[in-house]
Parts: C-alpha cells; sequence; structure tokens
C-alpha cells in the first residue's frame, strides 16, 4: 500500500523517524468509498483515524430537517470526528463521500499504542488536535463576525478546490445561505 503521501503530511507537523513509521504502517487499510457512500453515519462510534489519499469528504448534520454542511476534507487531510474519537459517544455528525474516496483507515486502538510507545505520536496527535481547535475557533469567529459575501471570498481565496470540486447546494449550507444567494453572491464577485 502508498503511504508517502501521509507520511510526508505527518512528517510536515512533526518528523517521525522510519522505526516509528514501519511500526505504524501495520495497522492501515485501504478502503475506496463510492460516491454518496457514508464513512460514518449520525449514531455510529468514530473507531478510525482516517488519511485521505484522494477524494472528498464531508462532514453534515441535519438541522430544523436540513442538511447543514460542517467541513469538507481534501487529499491529504487527516481526520476522525473528534469528539466520537476521543469520547466513544456516538457521532452527532455524518461523513459521506461527494465522489469516489480513496483513505487510509488506522484503528483507535493502534492510534493509542503509538502514543504509549513512541513521543513522537504523542506530539504528532497533540498538535494536530490544537491544529484543529484553532481551525474551529477562528470558524466561529468568521461565522459571527464575517458578511455571506465576505464567507464566500475567504473560501474562494482559501479552498478554491472545494468551490470547483463540491456542489454549490453543499458550499451554500457550509456558508449558511440559500444556494439561490450564493448564486447571487458568485455572480457579484470578480475574479
Amino acid at each position: 500500500m502508498e503511504t508517502s503521501a501521509f507520511k510526508s503530511v505527518v512528517n510536515k507537523v512533526t518528523l517521525i523517524d522510519d522505526t516509528a513509521w514501519n511500526d505504524f504502517e501495520q495497522y492501515f487499510s485501504k478502503r475506496t468509498l463510492r460516491k454518496n457512500e457514508l464513512l460514518w453515519a449520525a449514531g455510529d462510534v468514530c473507531r478510525h483515524l482516517v488519511f485521505i489519499n484522494y477524494g472528498i469528504i464531508r462532514s453534515f448534520r441535519y438541522a430544523n430537517a436540513k442538511e447543514v454542511s460542517n467541513q469538507f476534507f481534501l487529499e491529504d487531510s487527516i481526520f476522525y470526528d473528534d469528539v466520537s474519537f476521543v469520547s466513544q459517544k456516538p457521532c452527532v455528525n455524518s461523513y459521506d463521500a461527494l465522489e469516489e474516496t480513496e483513505i487510509i483507515v488506522i484503528p483507535r486502538v493502534a492510534v493509542n499504542l503509538m502514543y504509549d510507545k513512541y513521543k513522537s505520536f504523542e506530539r504528532l496527535g497533540r498538535l494536530i488536535l490544537e491544529h484543529n481547535h484553532i481551525l474551529l475557533v477562528e470558524a466561529q469567529q468568521n461565522s459571527k463576525n464575517q458578511s455571506s459575501d465576505e464567507k464566500y471570498r475567504q473560501l474562494m481565496l482559501e479552498h478554491p478546490n472545494i468551490l470547483q470540486r463540491v456542489p454549490l447546494k453543499y458550499i451554500a449550507s457550509y456558508l449558511n445561505m440559500t444556494p439561490e444567494y450564493l448564486s447571487k453572491i458568485r455572480k457579484g464577485v470578480c475574479f
């Protein structure tokens, strides 16, 4: 199984020596999700860390009988359902593939074994958790302080791939607006 992209992403966060990485690799499984296939449904317990080789996973929940997109994970993303993975309680969100998506999955128990065995993995886990917390806080602040137009412009600047690959209805729900309003904003945006 090809894991060099995963290793490269990890080593950008903190260096993992070859011995530790080889030990970690024994726990990897590759899985391919079809378009619209669920990785986890609300109510499932997240028992795996995920790395995306290619494709897109969307996190969403239901609010007032509507799907609300929370986040998009593209190639080279490392993620899990934070609350469910740590607490082993059911997920509130669902996760589906927006296109054919190849992932590497690592069982939670293996991640914890690596934390116990190698300080570099414990550091990796902490740094990823800190990074995700910062992203969450920034997203909450931007949600309160930015206009819809500003939110769209920020997404356009920071994640143009999402705008090219994700259906507009999901982008609209992510930005907390109707698809019609998003269309109006898009017509007014100059490139």
